[in-house]
């Protein structure tokens, strides 16, 4: 019998180090895997690291060979690569492991081997261009695991992010591939200045703007009335859920502003991350046996991180 939960991780993805003051630092990862320890039904599995063929699934061979160019070769340096994101001497081993795991968990939900799969992950990924990095992001992870589910059996693969910033380097691949639904729930406007819901008109593509301060109860009947319908029309072979935690009340922590944009301001509770898992795997059982990966992507107060993520994931079992 397939295990429950996999939970996929690797200590290397605590390597990537920016500067002092960048709120997407190891700790994030370090608070959440304090948490999620203590769910005993979950595997921890180790992640493997992606290969340059699964990361060009997403992206261009010239910003591979950009990344790999601009790489510091000494420890304790790190560089910028856009407004936001910077890399050290181990960054992409860190932005590898992320790829491979969520490739990894896709690989083993479509096998059979596991029901559901989170990968506690850094940096982030649904951010990321083709060509690019951005907003924290080096690799699509998400958007790379979602060619490769299509690649490996699925037909049909949806992407729905609750991050409170929109997902705009996922759906640029949905923009070019209609076998791929991206649905992102998002504060706007807010960086990185798009999702606005007349946007983009394709079918496989939803964005569901919220206004500043959306109560709780708003937000929760938005993702029951247009998400799992939309994904019904669509019936996925597979869900894949970028999760984001910085649209909690308490993110960011009041005293640290991300970089030099204006933080979201959301009113969802560690209590309603456990609500959308329950609705996510409901329509997961309902329409692709159950099938589900989910990632960590954004959420900057550390300890809120690290609650509302075990919520979350504690309901995937």
């Amino acid at each position: 019998m397939a295990n429950k939960l996999n939970i996929y991780t690797h200590k290397d993805c605590f390597l990537h180090v920016q500067d002092e003051d960048h709120p997407e630092s190891p700790m994030r990862l370090e608070k959440v895997m304090d948490k999620l320890k203590s769910i005993s039904e979950a595997v921890f599995v180790e992640a493997s690291l992606a290969t340059d063929e699964q990361i060009l699934l997403f992206h261009t061979k010239d910003y591979l060979e950009r990344l790999n160019s601009l790489l510091p070769k000494e420890q304790g340096v790190s560089i910028s690569i856009d407004d936001d994101t910077m890399i050290c001497s181990d960054s992409l081993k860190a932005a590898r492991r992320a790829v491979g795991a969520v490739c990894q968990a896709t690989e083993d939900v479509l096998n059979g081997n596991v029901r559901r799969a989170f990968c506690a992950i850094r940096p982030p990924g649904h951010h990321a261009l083709p060509d690019t990095s951005m907003g924290f992001c080096v690799f699509g992870n998400v958007a790379v695991a979602a060619v490769y589910a299509l690649q490996n059996g699925a037909k049909r693969v949806a992407v729905v992010d609750f991050d409170v910033h929109h997902g705009n380097g996922t759906q640029k691949l949905a923009e070019v591939n209609p076998d791929v639904l991206a649905i992102s729930l998002h504060q706007c406007p807010l960086w990185p200045w798009s999702g606005e819901r007349n946007e983009r008109m394709e079918e496989n593509i939803l964005n569901i703007p919220l206004a500043l301060h959306t109560p709780a109860v708003d937000y929760l009947r938005m993702f029951e009335n247009e998400v799992l319908p939309k994904l019904a029309e669509f019936k996925p072979d597979i869900i894949f859920v970028s999760a984001g935690f910085d649209a909690h009340l308490e993110d960011p922590p009041k005293e640290k502003v991300l970089l030099n944009d204006p933080p979201g301001h959301q009113c969802l509770e560690d209590k309603d991350y456990a609500s959308l898992a329950q609705m996510l795997c409901k329509s997961a059982d309902e329409l692709c046996e159950g099938r589900l990966v989910a990632a960590l992507e954004g959420g900057y107060n550390t300890d809120v991180l690290a609650k509302s993520c075990y919520s979350f994931v504690k309901k995937l079992v």
